[in-house]
C-alpha cells in the first residue's frame, strides 16, 4: 500500500495552495474532454480536498472523487457534501469503484507520489480497467529532462487569506538513480506574528521521462498516448517542465 503523504497538512492544504488556478486547469481539461466527445462521467483519483472535482461538477459532469488519505477525504466531504468521495488506495481502484467511467483524472502531479514501478504498473492497469471503452486517463507529471537541470533545492510560497498567512517552505534532495525527490516541507499558518499551526511533512515525489511513461501506459493496455505542455496544446518539447498526458483506452 502507498504511504499517505498529506496526513498532517490536510487541514491547511487549501490555505497553502490558495493561489492555484483550479478554474483555469479545469477549463483546459474540459476542452480536452469535449474534443473526444465524452458524455461526462468522471472519476478523479488522488482528489485531495476536492477543488478540481467541484469545478467539474459545476460544468455538469457526473463525478466521484477518490483519495488514499482519510484526512483529505474528510476535508473534501465537509467542503462539498453533495459530491461522493471515497477513501481507498488507488492500486485497488477497480475493486473498490463499481461501474466504469469515461474519464479518469489524476492532477497536481499526484501520479508522482507513486514511487515504486511495480505499484505504478498496478495503478495504470487499474485506471485502464476502470475506464469505459475509448475512455480517457488524463494526468500531469513532472518532466525529468528539464527538472534535473533546473530544479531549485529550496522553494517557498505564501498566501494571504484575510488575517492569516499560509506558507510552505521546502528543502529538496534528488536521487537521480530512483528518479525521486525527497522534499522536507514546513507548512505554517500565522495570524499576525503568532503561529497558529506549523506542520512538517516529508514527501517523496518522482519525476518521469516521457518515453518511459508512454511505454508503461501502452503496457497497461492503452491504445494511444498524447502529451502536451501543461495547460497548452503545442507540441511537447524536451524543456517543458510540466506535462499533460492523455491516455486513450
Amino acid at each position: 500500500m502507498l504511504k499517505i503523504e498529506f496526513k498532517k497538512s490536510a487541514s491547511i492544504y487549501d490555505m497553502v495552495y490558495a493561489k492555484r488556478n483550479y478554474k483555469e486547469e479545469v477549463n483546459y481539461l474540459d476542452v480536452i474532454i469535449k474534443k473526444y466527445g465524452i458524455k461526462r462521467k468522471l472519476l478523479d483519483i488522488a482528489c485531495g480536498t476536492g477543488k478540481h472535482i467541484s469545478l467539474f461538477c459545476k460544468k455538469g459532469y457526473s463525478v466521484k472523487g477518490v483519495d488514499i488519505s482519510p484526512d483529505m477525504i474528510k476535508v473534501a466531504k465537509k467542503n462539498y457534501p453533495n459530491i461522493r468521495f471515497i477513501c481507498c488506495p488507488i492500486e485497488e481502484l477497480n475493486r473498490e469503484i463499481k461501474g466504469w467511467y469515461e474519464v479518469i483524472t489524476c492532477l497536481f502531479n499526484a501520479l508522482g507520489y507513486i514511487t515504486p514501478n511495480e505499484v505504478l504498473s498496478i495503478v495504470l492497469n487499474q485506471a485502464y480497467l476502470t475506464l469505459d471503452e475509448k475512455g480517457l486517463f488524463i494526468f500531469d507529471f513532472r518532466n525529468g529532462i528539464p527538472y534535473l537541470k533546473e530544479h531549485s533545492p529550496i522553494t517557498y510560497n505564501e498566501n494571504i487569506i484575510g488575517k492569516y498567512k499560509a506558507s510552505k517552505l521546502s528543502f529538496h534532495k534528488i536521487d537521480e538513480l530512483k528518479d525521486l525527490t525527497t522534499s522536507d516541507n514546513i507548512f505554517c499558518v500565522k495570524k499576525g506574528s503568532k503561529i497558529v499551526k506549523e506542520i512538517r511533512e516529508i514527501h517523496n515525489i518522482r519525476h518521469f521521462f516521457p518515453l518511459d511513461l508512454e511505454y508503461m501506459l501502452y503496457k497497461a493496455g492503452f491504445k494511444k498516448v498524447i502529451m502536451f505542455p501543461w495547460l497548452k496544446f503545442t507540441p511537447l518539447q524536451s524543456n517543458d517542465f510540466q506535462v499533460t498526458c492523455i491516455a486513450i483506452k
